[in-house]
């Protein structure tokens, strides 16, 4: 039987991509909404399952080079967990293959194909009668709508088909403007059989450029297994271009969310001996030479960062911040924080928490927020504060000092796991631990209570600057949640610099444990090595 997902994993794929709102008035469920819209317009609803997607989804390979296991599954389970659950980017053969199974799932009449990239897809000047195809190792979606054929896909990068593209030769469409793409028919210049012809995306950076060909595809179904076999040689290969590149892609929005106006892409080409990249940059495709960056493009980093440990990220915040006059420098530590939930305790099992901060700070229950609050740092009335916490990331929360009640209990826990928070942490107390284990969601705080919040407390600010100790925590900047070492606060126009800092940090401490392991004074040691 081809997969499936279940109404609970549909609705949380809509919420992914920021599809509808379950309190727009109606009652109804993002699904529930989306099968009317289908039922409307069944090609209207797959062109903006397939923008959202887009615009919500990075497309990647950040796992070949920086996960601890260096491959990729296209199990749909898998796939599901990781690009909607975890919320990472992923290939064309995970992203495309979540979106066939989500259509599939929804009574779309659609089955997968294969393609074979162009050598002009990675550079234009291999374009025209040069061009080559490589080996199959591309998949799109077939897709008839009204006994009508399109092609889907969601897994090219940067010169991905932005809406369903009919199966009808030189019919042009916008891409995202100025760009235009098409589909011609035509045999590949390798072939012997030049009667066997194949589907030819190809785009155009503005009306004035030559077409350039990006990929071929037939019309013929594949299955499962045949991705298996596609993908082990696309992520283990020496020679595929994506085991020698590390590249992500953010598609970006329009204002109404009804276009795609841009997009964010962060590209890097490891070295042999340099594990750790030193240098990030954003390069514009040739159609958007003002690129806009987004915060999604720093998704590799955070991955990148997870290979580290929170001292590592604390030696380097060392070395780049100097501390106020008369103060001890913290460097990024947030002191005395333990690990609750998903075990209790410092250990070496659970894997670290790498995401931007979202803050919330309470306040005293007889107390108010001052009325100059501007109002992004207040709550709706009517909204309670868990409902306005941010999906991706950490929590912060600050409690007013001496307070012997808890801020966090089980259904607190419960909500922030359902709207997808990678953590929390309170700066305070926080209660029933079997429900927030039961939920699995990662928590660290100062202490415990029995005494629930309304005792003494209540949500007053949130996006605030929150002093941690001594450390100044704003929104958007990076925790870093290391389950034995503890937590470190990155600020996050120093996440460049931080990466760039630790490998040459480790390095130098590499040769200085050797140099003692052979004998040399510590003092020597650092003295030959840290200068």
């Amino acid at each position: 039987m081809p997969p499936r997902y279940t109404p609970d994993q549909l609705e949380a794929y809509l919420q992914r991509i920021g599809y509808a709102s379950s309190a727009d008035g109606t009652g109804l469920t993002r699904l529930q909404q989306l099968r009317q819209s289908i039922q409307q317009d069944a090609l209207a609803a797959l062109a903006e399952l397939q923008r959202r997607h887009l615009g919500s989804i990075p497309w990647g390979n950040s796992a070949i080079h920086y996960s601890q296991h260096h491959n990729i599954s296209t199990h749909p389970s898998a796939v599901f967990e990781k690009l909607v659950v975890r919320r990472l980017d992923g290939y064309c053969m995970e992203n495309t293959n979540l979106l066939y199974v989500v259509l599939l799932s929804l009574g779309y009449q659609v089955y997968p194909s294969a393609g074979r990239v162009s050598s002009a897809a990675a550079d234009p000047r291999n374009a025209g009668p040069d061009a080559r195809y490589g080996a199959l190792g591309h998949m799109v979606i077939v897709a008839t709508v009204e006994n009508k054929k399109y092609m889907v896909d969601v897994g090219f990068g940067n010169n991905v088909p932005t809406r369903p593209l009919l199966l009808e030769e030189n019919t042009t469409a916008v891409n995202i403007a100025p760009t235009d793409m098409r589909l011609i028919k035509e045999a590949l210049p390798e072939a012997v059989d030049k009667s066997q012809k194949f589907w030819i995306y190809q785009i155009r950076f503005d009306p004035e450029s030559n077409w350039v060909s990006m990929y071929a595809f037939t019309e013929v179904e594949f299955l499962p297994q045949d991705f298996e076999v596609l993908n082990f040689a696309t992520n283990k290969l020496p020679s595929s271009w994506f085991t020698q590149r590390v590249v992500t892609v953010q598609h970006i929005l329009d204002a109404s969310e009804s276009d795609i106006e841009g997009l964010s892409l962060y590209h890097l080409r490891p070295t042999a001996t340099c594990r750790y990249p030193f240098k990030y940059s954003l390069f514009s495709s040739p159609a958007f030479p003002a690129l806009r960056a987004m915060s999604t493009s720093i998704q590799a980093k955070l991955d990148t960062l997870r290979e580290y440990s929170a001292c590592d990220v604390s030696d380097a915040l060392l070395k780049l911040q100097k501390p106020t006059p008369g103060s001890a420098p913290r460097a990024g530590h947030l002191a005395d924080f333990t690990p609750f939930s998903p075990t209790i305790g410092r250990n070496t099992t659970t894997p670290k928490i790498v995401a931007p901060a979202s803050t919330i700070k309470f306040i005293p229950k007889s107390s108010s927020p001052p009325e100059s609050t501007p109002e992004p740092n207040t709550f709706p009335a009517g909204k309670h504060w868990v409902d306005c916490t941010e999906p991706g990331t950490v929590v912060l929360i600050e409690q007013p000092a001496g307070q012997h009640c808890a801020v966090v209990g089980g259904i607190m826990a419960v909500r922030m796991k359902s709207l997808g928070i990678e953590g929390v942490i309170v700066n305070g107390r926080i209660r029933d631990l079997s429900e927030i284990h039961a939920v699995n969601l990662p928590v660290w705080a100062k202490g415990t209570s029995t005494v629930g919040t309304g005792a003494e407390a209540k949500a007053g600010l949130r996006n605030v600057k929150i002093d941690v100790g001594g450390v100044d925590v704003e929104p958007g900047d990076i925790i870093f949640c290391d389950p034995l070492e503890g937590v470190v606060a990155i600020p996050r126009d120093l996440l460049d610099q931080v990466l760039e800092t630790m490998p040459k940090l480790i390095a130098m401490d590499d040769k200085v444990k050797e140099a003692v392991g052979q004998g040399s004074s510590v003092q020597d040691a650092f003295k030959k090595f840290r200068g």
